[in-house]
């Protein structure tokens, strides 16, 4: 039982924080929009590397949750130091 609640007490935390990175990402993008037509300087290509470097994360750091696996979550912490 107290498994349970333990994970259903992580969940209800992930879940905030997804919730509160697509408001982040939603924010970005509008303010990324709004640059970009006022700007005649193209968004840099490093820009983009990161932004496909931030999903996965995301992603693996869900696969990880799922699949109870310890040691991909501490990978992807490392990831992110870099990051």
């Amino acid at each position: 039982v107290a498994n349970d609640l333990r994970r259903v007490t992580v969940v209800m935390k992930i879940a905030a924080e997804l919730e509160r990175v697509a408001d982040l990402a939603v924010s970005i993008a509008e303010r990324s929009a709004g640059i970009a037509q006022h700007s005649a300087f193209p968004m840099p290509g490093r820009l983009s590397g990161m932004t496909q470097e931030a999903l996965s994360m995301l992603h693996d750091s869900i696969d990880a949750f799922v699949e109870e696996n310890s040691a991909a979550a501490r990978l992807i912490c490392q990831r992110d130091f870099f990051f």
